[in-house]
């Protein structure tokens, strides 16, 4: 991996952590500048604007969701077990995923009423969801036909 991509790697993973506290609209491009040891023009070259880096946040969150909660769910067999096994993993993760909870619920809370940002944001947010709706769907099917 080159440098320029292990430092946004970085930036990100540590921008998370503060989001979690701070919330996405709370992260400082001097803060994380100065708690990384970077300058501010040096991080905002990695990203460009205080928008994108939000978006990469939620985009690593959105990976680790899909390994740590969608990929085992969905080796649970299909309806009310992989339900089970998703809620089960979803619980998990959000204990351990960042200290301020589930990174998706704080961010739709906190951009509910951002319009300027909303339509980008949201559409990263609603990935997550478009990824649990099936299972839902099957789910409640399987219990109709019993």
């Amino acid at each position: 991996m080159a440098k320029g991509d292990e430092t946004r790697e970085r930036i990100v993973r540590h921008a998370l952590q503060l989001s979690s506290k701070e919330g996405l609209e709370g992260l400082s491009i001097g803060v994380l500048a100065n708690e990384l040891g970077l300058s501010k023009s040096g991080l905002f070259a990695h990203f460009g604007s205080k928008e994108e880096l939000q978006l990469a946040v939620l985009k690593l969150v959105a990976e680790r969701f899909e390994r740590e909660v969608i990929v085992p769910a969905f080796r649970a067999p299909r309806g009310e077990p992989r339900i089970r096994r998703m809620f089960d993993r979803w619980i998990d993760w959000v204990s351990s995923a960042a200290p301020g909870g589930c990174p998706f619920v704080a961010a739709s809370a906190e951009l509910d009423d951002k319009i300027d940002s909303r339509p980008r944001m949201m559409i990263a947010l609603q990935g997550y969801l478009s990824q649990c709706s099936p299972a839902a769907i099957e789910a409640c099917m399987r219990a109709q036909s019993r």
